[in-house]
């Protein structure tokens, strides 16, 4: 009971024009080949990363009821970020997913490890105390500093020459010379 299906020759141009459609479209992006569901977008709302067609509503909650008492009119004060007389912190500003997960004092790298522990022995080489005025102090602590940074510097960039030296020499006698 099969039937048989007869097939017409197609022009050359519509194999053409069908091949160039089909190739136009493969090079979109998954947004541009389904323009119904529109970009993925992070919400500032939300939270979440979701379709650009949903739309999230930001909600407040009532703090107050004030009444005009010349017209009756009774108007709600909605609860916003920050009180009126004082500066908003960084999260009523920017949202608190902006600094999730981030430390107000980040821990120090294996570098700057290094910096604290040779500025401390600069120190006291240079015969700075700790039992002077603050100002003295941070003066004597940043001259410690900038010349414990220097030696580490001075330090890494004999490490590095050598290092590249070494690699020179490697590669000469890899080519035979």
């Amino acid at each position: 009971m099969t039937e048989e299906v007869e097939f017409k020759p197609v022009a050359p141009e519509v194999l053409e024009a069908a091949s160039s459609a089909l190739d136009s479209i493969a090079s979109r992006s998954f947004s541009g080949r389904h323009p119904e569901l529109g970009k993925m977008i992070k919400c500032q709302v939300c939270g979440r990363r979701h379709r650009d067609s949903q739309k999230c509503i930001q909600a407040f909650t009532t703090k107050w009821f004030e009444e005009d008492l010349e017209t009756g009119i009774i108007e709600s004060i909605f609860a916003t970020a920050a009180p009126h007389d004082q500066k908003p912190t960084k999260r009523q500003v920017a949202g608190a997913a902006a600094f999730e997960g981030k430390r107000l004092k980040p821990r120090l790298n294996s570098k700057d490890l290094r910096v604290v522990e040779r500025t401390r022995e600069i120190f006291f080489k240079l015969g700075f105390t700790e039992d002077v005025e603050p100002e003295i102090f941070q003066k004597n602590l940043k001259i410690a500093r900038e010349a414990a940074e220097l030696q580490l510097w001075v330090e890494h960039k004999q490490k590095a020459k050598k290092y590249r030296k070494q690699q020179d020499r490697s590669r000469r006698i890899n080519r035979g010379f």
